[in-house]
This record gives structure tokens, C-alpha cells and sequence, in this order.
């Protein structure tokens, strides 16, 4: 793991340790556990970024399957995602084909995982470090904050990958009822993440609520937007209840 998968962000590394020497040099020591550090997190960042793009991969195989293969009941021990459960064990996240330039260029197809929080928090510790390193001042917090991070990617067992057609909502200025309804109709396609396995899939449809609140300083046309991402996710949910 500490070979080709980690040359982004050893060269990271190497940047950090040099421009981190700045009004007054860091003692060896000091550098040493710096460096030791920035290693075990492209250990275990790769590590999960490989398995990551693993399930990525077997998605794009399987998602225009005709007819897909139906998830089937007690087929995995799912437990809540991460907005319905304090012991959360599946990511619930819907694929988008735009490119994120923060991931590193292996795995920027991995963009539409953001979602993961974790995972976002864990790619960021390294910029973290770095940015103390500038100041010349090392946090050993930084080290507590990466094993949380870690040990909450662990936790995570199964990703459901929700893929469908969008008809969005529309905000009609003049009539009765404030807004055209969206929908949403698709599937939610569920990978077991530490081997990659596909187990399933299982169908998803949602629409708008009939009444979207929002403040008068918010935009209308988003009100409704995030409302139809929330009842999508929550139907995500709901469906996958059934399978457990």
C-alpha cells in the first residue's frame, strides 16, 4: 500500500517537511512522527479508496442489467445509515458522473462519494497537517481526529449506489399552487464495500411533497430542489428496510 497507491500524497509529504521550515527548523524527532504519520494515513486512506473504486467499478457493470438482479430479504445484516441510526453500517449515496479535482487522479471518479463524510474528513487530514506544518506547529490532536475517522470508515459495511431519472420540481410564479411536483424513479444498487460483492438491487421512486416551506430569503426554486433529494433519500431508506 505504501508504493504506487500512495505517491499523491507522500509527495504531499515531502512538501510538508520542506516548507514547514520556516522562521526556526523542526527538530528530527519531531519531523520523524510528522512523517510516520502522513504514512499510516495514505495507508489507510488507499486502502479504502481502493475498495471504494472496486465497488465503483462493479456499479458501472451492473447498472444498465436488464432485467437487474433483486435484492433479496436477509440477504445482509443491513443496520441504519448514518441519518436514521446512532450505530450506522451503510452509506446510502447517488451517483453522479461529474469529477471532483480534490479526490487525487486515480480516483476521481470516486467524486459522487463526498457524501461520505468520513471519507471527506480523512482526505483532509493530510492538507491539515500540512497547514500546521507551515506554521510550524504540530498538532497531536491531528492524529486522535484520523484514527476517529478510520475507525468510522470500518463501521460502514454496505453502500447503496442510487441511480434513476429526475423530473425536476418547477416553480410556477402566478399559479395556484406555487410549484410543478417532481419525481423521481430508479433503483438503489447495494455492494457489500469490503469485498466488492454486488448483492442487489431494489427500486426506487419518491416525488415531492405537496407543501414546500421556505423562508423568505431562500430560493424557491431550491426549496423545492432539496426537498425532492430528501424524500429520494428517504424513499432509499424506507425500500431498503425491507431487506434487512
Amino acid at each position: 500500500m505504501r508504493q504506487a497507491t500512495t505517491a499523491w500524497i507522500m509527495a504531499l509529504t515531502g512538501l510538508a517537511l520542506v516548507t514547514g521550515c520556516g522562521k526556526k527548523e523542526m527538530d528530527e524527532e519531531k519531523a520523524r512522527e510528522v512523517e510516520s504519520f502522513l504514512e499510516e494515513v495514505s495507508e489507510v486512506t488507499n486502502l479504502h479508496l481502493d475498495r471504494y473504486m472496486a465497488v465503483h467499478s462493479r456499479f458501472l457493470e451492473v447498472r444498465n442489467e436488464e432485467p437487474g438482479t433483486p435484492l433479496q430479504a436477509g440477504k445482509a445484516p443491513f443496520g441504519g445509515t448514518a441519518a436514521d441510526s446512532e450505530n450506522p453500517n451503510t452509506h446510502i449515496l447517488f451517483y453522479d458522473s461529474t469529477v471532483d479535482d480534490r479526490f487525487p487522479t486515480k480516483y476521481k471518479d470516486l467524486s459522487y462519494w463526498r457524501g461520505v463524510s468520513a471519507l471527506t474528513a480523512i482526505l483532509d487530514t493530510p492538507g491539515g497537517v500540512k497547514a500546521d506544518l507551515e506554521q510550524e506547529v504540530w498538532d497531536p490532536f491531528q492524529k486522535i481526529q484520523f484514527e476517529e475517522f478510520a475507525l468510522a470508515l470500518e463501521e460502514f459495511q454496505y453502500v447503496v449506489i442510487v441511480r434513476g431519472k429526475t423530473e425536476k420540481a418547477v416553480v410556477e410564479a402566478g399559479k395556484k399552487t406555487g410549484y410543478r411536483p417532481g419525481f423521481f424513479s430508479g433503483a438503489g444498487f447495494v455492494f457489500e464495500v469490503g469485498s466488492g460483492k454486488y448483492l442487489g438491487q431494489y427500486p426506487v421512486k419518491a416525488s415531492s411533497q405537496a407543501e414546500v416551506h421556505h423562508g423568505s430569503g431562500t430560493d424557491a426554486q431550491k426549496a423545492v430542489d432539496d426537498d425532492l433529494e430528501r424524500q429520494t433519500r428517504a424513499a432509499a431508506r424506507r425500500g431498503l428496510e425491507k431487506y434487512r
